[in-house]
This record gives structure tokens, C-alpha cells and sequence, in this order.
């Protein structure tokens, strides 16, 4: 921002707080959004080796899906299994 930076309207990273905080502050009309590779890989460290395979295909069903209504529900069915 000290160097110029303008227009910015969206930052994609992972969730670091103080990162998530700068934007807010220095950037207010930027939007954050987390980064799905840092998601899932944060979401699959909790998941046992033996089901690894099955949740990261779950996952990457829930992100492909064509609007956010589609994935809602792809991710309520995958919450459910």
C-alpha cells in the first residue's frame, strides 16, 4: 500500500489471523477468501490415512460443484456420510 498498491478486491491466502486482519483493515474493500488448497490439506490432517483417500475426493466433489447452492448441498451430503 506504501508503494502504490490500489484496486485490490480480492486475497487469497491461507488463514493466517494477522494476514486476515490487514486485509480488513488496510484493504476495506477487499474481500478475503481462504484458499482451498490450504482448506483441505488443514481438513485432511484431521482425517485418519485410512479415510484420507475417500475425504479428499469428497472435498474436491463439494468444490467442483457449478454454484454455491450445488456445493451447500454437496457438502450436507458429505457431512452426512
Amino acid at each position: 500500500i506504501e508503494r502504490g498498491l490500489r484496486g485490490v478486491r480480492l486475497v487469497v491466502a491461507d488463514r493466517c489471523a494477522r494476514l486476515v486482519a490487514t486485509v480488513n483493515s488496510k484493504l476495506p474493500d477487499a474481500r478475503y477468501q481462504r484458499c482451498t488448497i490450504h482448506f483441505m490439506r488443514n481438513v485432511l490432517s484431521r482425517v485418519s490415512r485410512k479415510h484420507a483417500a475417500w475425504a479428499a475426493g469428497a472435498l474436491k466433489a463439494v468444490f467442483a460443484m457449478e454454484s454455491r447452492d450445488a456445493a451447500l448441498r454437496k457438502a450436507e451430503d458429505v457431512a452426512a456420510q
